[in-house]
């Protein structure tokens, strides 16, 4: 359906609007159990280790990164 859509605005609104459901419909059960809803920014969580914190060394332009002080590796 959105690849007969001509105009390349709403192709994309119309792709972004099954996300924002999805999203609401999560939202809307969290809040009916009482659990507090954490909205956070996506910029950059790539880029830092969500158990340290420490910037993500990637080697050679692989998908693949090491954090730098738990030697983890993060897809």
């Amino acid at each position: 359906m959105i690849k007969r859509m001509k105009d390349k605005q709403l192709r994309h609104r119309i792709f972004q609007a099954s996300f924002r459901g999805i999203q609401e419909a999560i939202e809307e059960k969290v809040r009916e159990y009482d659990v507090p809803v954490i909205c956070l920014d996506p910029k950059n969580t790539s880029k830092l280790c969500p158990i340290h914190g420490a910037s993500i060394t990637y080697n050679n332009g692989s998908r693949i990164g090491k954090c730098p002080k738990g030697e983890e590796l993060w897809h």
